[in-house]
């Protein structure tokens, strides 16, 4: 209910400000993700390709030289809709091997293609890997002759199979030729097809048309002394349609296009001959036969290289690539959004101010986009793989709420019935920013009927979650059938969908044991060690030590619980919380903890104290929420100092947790 009232009020508050300036206002940016993410290792990853899962998730393609056995080594990533990392993929052997395009496939699962110097018959081949939803690789193929070969695209086409663009030296190639290679839903060759005359000609995009034939785009210096456009279309056996040359007297590039839905063509990539500077985005639009309907630069006095282009809702366009203008002395991650006519809107940069490239962008479901490229550290460090969700007006929140409902815990599907059944609920940290605070109802209709309103006051961090019980509890005595709906209520969230979560649930009519191991208990560091006791009565005992007796002694700091089971298979189970510290202890180590220099360029010192030997675990999160860093601290009572080198990472805000399992302490520090 409560959502249907705030989308009702924005939907007032659009009508409003339209009459207001009389213009067509964009999509809300409200009930858009964004987010800045990397990902990788100490050394460089890059992703040259992003695609939307059908869960609204992102699979991007590059390479890794983090990981693997080879200098770089293919290397996928897939996420949740927040930019979450799901899983990794790595694939290669003891050369180099690159993912430059990955396509999302009916089934689910993924296939992408690149080069190797590890596997093949030639200097380098194709090499063309699929792996099933969770990552699994299902086959690997690599095909190519004695000389280079080089898949730079690859989709599903209609039939099931695959479509690959890319370049050759060995199949009848004078220099190099694109091509075409046709496989099946195996991975078979079915047939290849070369394009091109005497000298270089290479396909770097692909895309199958709706009469079932195909279309390339990649650069030739066949038809044209420094490089051109080159755009071929084909039937559906590869035989050419038409072939066009786009471009002047220096050097031109087509690098990726899209069909647009007049049934042209929207190409992008650079030219040498037209624009402002050394190098510009240059934009192509042609209708069905290739014929040009307007061209558009874009750029600076510097270079400019566009790499991607997709038509938006709109009728405009979305492009990314790389920029060095604009006083930018090193490449930046460049985003323009244009009109119908290639009149630009609005333009973004995004990057660290060292080496950062945009590859490709994807409009979104939600009205944004999703960019990838890479993203340097420092420019004496390494590139991470870079994966940016921006608003419909290409910007991201750093401060961005967003509170979820992920799981309704308890009570479960056939649980024994209880008077004072718990309700828990799973809520996660989707934001950009710590939660606490948030107001959390959860409505119970069937057979009990009570609403439950709570407070949730943990501080959960950024992608952190937690299991929430409120402290009132229902009545499901008899069994019956429930209905559960939990809510979440955060203002200014960016993400209402996932603010509620419904479930039915069946109770049994056995009704369910209790347990009880008492109040928690807080004693001396020098106490015994405190006997916890599930009584009798029960067939099974399971500890969170893993002892299954009915009595176990608790000689360190932590959480126990229990969870028993009666005869009729039903189950209770209950928390206890043993703390043997000081109450001088507790104080200290939040009191001492000291970072210096803060802000700080790299190297920072550390210091804290304790009354007592103890290990000491710290972590370490960057702005996103994601650990990054963690250690154990062996330390003796009294002052701790220790030098912590964090030089090469991102500039920004950082927190740093010391905990000894019992008492914690969080701390801020700037990398400037």
């Amino acid at each position: 209910m409560m959502k249907a009232h705030k989308r009702r009020l924005l939907e007032k508050i659009k009508i409003f400000y339209f009459f207001l300036a009389i213009t067509v206002l964009p999509v809300s940016t409200y009930s858009q993700i964004t987010f800045d993410r990397v990902y990788g290792g100490t050394n460089t990853e890059t992703a040259y390709k992003v695609e939307i899962c059908e869960d609204g998730g992102y699979i991007t393609a590059g390479y890794t030289r983090s990981w693997g056995p080879g200098f770089a080594n293919m290397y996928l990533v897939r996420t949740n809709k927040y930019g979450e990392q799901i899983w990794d993929f790595v694939e290669g052997g003891n050369m180099v091997d690159r993912a430059y395009s990955v396509a999302v496939t009916k089934s689910g699962a993924f296939v992408a293609v690149g080069v190797t110097d590890s596997f093949g018959a030639g200097l380098e081949d194709i090499l063309v890997v699929k792996v099933d939803e969770n990552g699994n690789k299902i086959w690997r193929k690599t095909f190519g002759g004695a000389q280079a070969e080089s898949g730079w695209d690859i989709r599903e086409t209609s039939d099931g199979g695959y479509i690959i663009t890319g370049t050759t030296n060995s199949w009848g190639a004078q220099l190099f030729d694109a091509f075409l290679l046709k496989l099946d839903k195996d991975g078979n060759q079915q047939w290849r097809k070369l394009y091109g005359g005497s000298l270089y000609d290479g396909g770097y995009c692909v895309r199958q048309t709706p009469d079932g034939g195909y279309a390339l785009l990649g650069q030739t210096l066949s038809h044209g002394q420094k490089g051109l456009f080159y755009f071929v279309r084909t039937d559906k056996d590869g035989e050419v349609l038409w072939e066009k040359n786009y471009g002047g007297p220096e050097e031109e590039e087509g690098r990726y296009f899209s069909l647009t839905n007049d049934g042209g063509f929207i190409l992008i990539g650079k030219t040498q001959s037209k624009g402002a500077g050394d190098e510009d985005f240059y934009v192509i639009k042609t209708d069905e036969n290739g014929v040009m309907e307007w061209d558009a630069t874009y750029g600076g006095d510097k270079k400019d290289s566009g790499k991607s282009i997709e038509p938006t809702n709109d009728g405009g366009y979305i492009m990314t690539g790389s920029s060095r203008s604009f006083n930018w002395l090193v490449p930046r991650v460049w985003v323009l959004k244009v009109n119908s006519t290639g009149v630009k809107i609005w333009e973004k940069d995004f990057g660290n101010w060292n080496h950062d490239h945009g590859h490709h962008i994807m409009p979104t479901d939600d009205g944004g986009y999703i960019a990838t490229g890479h993203y340097n550290r420092d420019e004496a460090k390494a590139e991470d793989l870079y994966l940016l969700k921006l608003d419909s007006q290409g910007n991201w929140n750093p401060t961005a709420t967003d509170f979820a409902v992920t799981n309704i815990v308890r009570p479960l599907e056939s649980d024994c019935s209880s008077p004072n059944a718990k309700v828990t609920v799973k809520v996660k940290n989707y934001g950009n920013v710590a939660l606490n605070s948030i107001p959390i109802t959860a409505k119970i209709t069937g057979m009990a009927n009570k609403t439950l309103s709570q407070t949730f006051n943990h501080n959960l961090m950024p992608f952190q979650e937690y299991n929430f019980t409120f402290d009132e509890t229902i009545n499901t005595t008899g069994g019956g059938n429930l209905e559960i709906e939990a809510t979440v209520n955060v203002l200014q969230d960016v993400y209402l969908d996932n603010n509620n979560l419904g479930k039915n649930i069946s109770i049994s009519s056995n009704l369910a044991p209790t347990v009880s191991l008492g109040a928690d208990i807080q004693k001396d560091g020098g106490s015994p060690a405190v006997e916890l006791d599930a009584g009798l009565g029960f067939s099974s005992y399971k500890w969170s030590t893993g002892e299954t007796s009915r009595k176990i002694m608790a000689d360190n700091s932590q959480n126990y619980w229990v969870e028993v089971k009666d005869n009729n298979g039903c189950t209770a189970s209950d928390t206890i919380n043993i703390i043997f510290t000081s109450i001088s202890e507790i104080s200290k180590l939040s009191t001492t903890l000291k970072l210096y220099p803060n802000p700080s360029g790299g190297i920072i010192d550390l210091s804290f104290s304790m009354d007592a030997d103890r290990p000491i675990n710290l972590k370490i999160f960057n702005h996103g929420g994601q650990l990054i860093h963690q250690e154990q601290v062996i330390t003796s009572g009294g002052r701790h100092q220790q030098k912590i080198n964090f030089q090469g990472y991102p500039r920004g805000i950082y927190l740093l947790n010391i905990s000894d399992g019992v008492n914690a302490a969080t701390t801020k520090f700037i990398l400037k």
